[in-house]
C-alpha cells in the first residue's frame, strides 16, 4: 500500500487527493484521483475515487482520460448550501476514510492504486 501523502488541489467547488499509480513514460502517469465535489442541485458534496491516465505533453497542455462508468462512490453527505469550509472539512473526512479502507485491505479501494487494476 503506497502511503506517500497525495497531492492536493483545490478549484471551483471541487477538492481532488492525486497519488501517482505508475509512470509509464516521460509524459505519461497513471493516477489514482479522488474527487469531492459540491452539488448544488442535489444539496450534498460527493467523492468518487477514479484511476485516471494523465499525459504532460511538450506544448505545455495536459490530457486527461478516464471511464465516466468506472468511478467508485466514497462517500455522499447532504449540506443545505455551500462552504468551502464544509467542503475541506468533507474532503478531509473522506480522505481519511479511504485510507481506513486501504488499510483494512478493501480490494475495490485499492484496485484504483494499483497499475493495472482498473483494466478490464
Amino acid at each position: 500500500m503506497e502511503t506517500a501523502t497525495p497531492t492536493r488541489r483545490a478549484r471551483n467547488r471541487t477538492v481532488h487527493f492525486e497519488w501517482v499509480v505508475e509512470q509509464k513514460d516521460e509524459v505519461t502517469a497513471v493516477i489514482a484521483q479522488l474527487s469531492c465535489s459540491h452539488d448544488k442541485d442535489r444539496k450534498h458534496f460527493y467523492a468518487t475515487l477514479h484511476q485516471v491516465t494523465r499525459e504532460e505533453r511538450p506544448t505545455g497542455f495536459t490530457a486527461t482520460s478516464f471511464s465516466i462508468f468506472d468511478g467508485l462512490s466514497i462517500q455522499r453527505d447532504e449540506v443545505a448550501r455551500f462552504s468551502q469550509k464544509a467542503l475541506d472539512r468533507f474532503a478531509d473526512e473522506v480522505l481519511a476514510n479511504v485510507d481506513r479502507m486501504r488499510a483494512d485491505g478493501n480490494e475495490e479501494v485499492e484496485s484504483y492504486f494499483t497499475p493495472g487494476g482498473r483494466d478490464r
